[in-house]
């Protein structure tokens, strides 16, 4: 009994220690680009603002 619980521990920590790499299809590429250009707009204008802030340009 205690070969078969080592065994079936063995299998399922195998599963866990070497998980499966999925693909993700094209679709899911997209959206990751399209999320990525949002956050860098994002930052970029939060970024901007932080520096002008003890300018003397006008915004």
């Amino acid at each position: 009994m205690e070969d078969f619980v080592r065994f079936l521990n063995q299998k399922y920590l195998e599963q866990i220690v070497t998980p499966q790499l999925v693909e993700a299809p094209a679709k899911n590429d997209e959206y990751n680009i399209g999320q990525l250009v949002a956050f860098m707009y994002r930052y970029a204008k939060g970024y901007i603002k932080k520096a002008l802030e003890e300018s003397t340009i006008l915004t």
